[in-house]
This record gives C-alpha cells, sequence and structure tokens, in this order.
C-alpha cells in the first residue's frame, strides 16, 4: 500500500515443548486445545485464551518506543473506538473518504487484508497528477495491527523502485486507551537517504492530515 517488534518468560516458558498434540480429548468440540508441557502435564487452553494472548503481545509490541533500522513514526491518540479505526482501513469505500492529500481523490481497486493479500490504491490531484500505489500486505490482526509494504505486488512479486514514497514497510498499529484509541504508523525504509527523502516529502504533516480525516470518520460510524 502506498505512504502514505517475546514475553519475558521464565524458565517453565522455555522448557514448555514447542509441539502440540493433534489430539483432542473425547468428545472435544469446545473450542479447546491440549497442549503438552515437559512436565508431562496436560493443559488446556480455550481459542479465546489464546487469542488474548496474541493481543496481550501485540499491545506490548506496540508500547516499545525504541525504533530500529530507518524508522519514521507518527502517533496519536483518536476519540474514536478502535473498531471503527479499523473499518476505516479495512473497508474499501471508508477508506476512499479519507486516504489522500487534501483535495485529492482516492480510489481502491484492491484491498486484501491478509498475509499475502494484494493491495492497489490510485490517488488522483485537481490538475492530473495520479500516485499509483500497488503493494501487498504482510501480516494483518484484526483492530490491532495492518503491516504491508510496496517493495513487492501480489504473488511475491519484487516492485520497481518507484519515484515517491520510496520502497518501505509500513506498520499500522492501534490499542485502547482510556476509552479512546492510540494509533501509531512506522515507516521502515531500505536506506537512511530513502528515510531522509521521505521525511523530507512531508511524512509527519501528510500523516496529521489524513489522521484527523480518519479520526473525523471513525467518530460517525
Amino acid at each position: 500500500m502506498q505512504e502514505r517488534g517475546g514475553d519475558a518468560g521464565g524458565p517453565s516458558r522455555q522448557s514448555r515443548l514447542s509441539a502440540r498434540s493433534d489430539h483432542r480429548s473425547p468428545g472435544a468440540g469446545d473450542g479447546r486445545q491440549w497442549v503438552i508441557s515437559s512436565a508431562g502435564v496436560h493443559e488446556r487452553r480455550t481459542l479465546d485464551e489464546q487469542a488474548n494472548g496474541a493481543e496481550r503481545r501485540a499491545t506490548k509490541a506496540m508500547i516499545n518506543e525504541e525504533t530500529g533500522g530507518f524508522e519514521l513514526r507518527f502517533k496519536r491518540l483518536l476519540d474514536a473506538p478502535r473498531a471503527n479505526v479499523w473499518r476505516c482501513w479495512t473497508e474499501p469505500k471508508l477508506l476512499e473518504q479519507w486516504f489522500h492529500p487534501p483535495s485529492w481523490t482516492t480510489e481502491v481497486k484492491r484491498l486484501e487484508p491478509r498475509p499475502g493479500g494484494a493491495s492497489h490504491i490510485i490517488m488522483r490531484s485537481p490538475d492530473g497528477e495520479v500516485s499509483d500505489g500497488v503493494g501487498v500486505f504482510l501480516e494483518a490482526v484484526p483492530e490491532r495491527r495492518l503491516v504491508f509494504t510496496n517493495g513487492f505486488t501480489s504473488g511475491w512479486i519484487p516492485s520497481d523502485q518507484p519515484s515517491a514514497p520510496p520502497l518501505m514497510t509500513t506498520i499500522i498499529e492501534m490499542s485502547d486507551e482510556g476509552g479512546k484509541t492510540r494509533y501509531v504508523v512506522r515507516a521502515l525504509h531500505w536506506t537512511e537517504e530513502a528515510r531522509k527523502r521521505h521525511e523530507e516529502m512531508g511524512f509527519h504533516d501528510g500523516w496529521k492530515q489524513t489522521t484527523g480525516h480518519l479520526e473525523a470518520l471513525a467518530r460517525m460510524l
């Protein structure tokens, strides 16, 4: 898509076998799985419990303020429900309403928010300038995290170097905070030169503008 990091487990965690039993308890149909530990004790965890664990790990990653590599970061606390913010990112008709510079328009050709899913978004200015963004999703954790890149296209075909913005991976993270949504945008670049060029193109101002539109739309849903 175009422009716009484990738990500190103790010894018991490290000693746990990575293999899981493929067998379920008699009559299991309640969404539970058997997990084999090195002590030979069988534990049962519901699918909901597993999902909650994934949410906690995602939230922990979000609050890590360290930046690695050639990164640009934008953060804001949105006065809108997290579920609505997610919808604005993953529903084409909603994305078209906010994801563009002022006076531009957006057309979503393809939007498949799943690992390997395609993204094709075209932006048009009033004077006819066109920005054609093609990419692929790398990760999608509902209402938590989106990761996409313009470094590949659908089918994992390497992209040509775009004129603007540079090749990068973008991470969108969202979490609940005081009844609002903590919203984080991270852009990871191949080189420091690319990071600086992207920043000079208006990374922070651009995301500030579009995020204002995103917040307003998410509040109305």
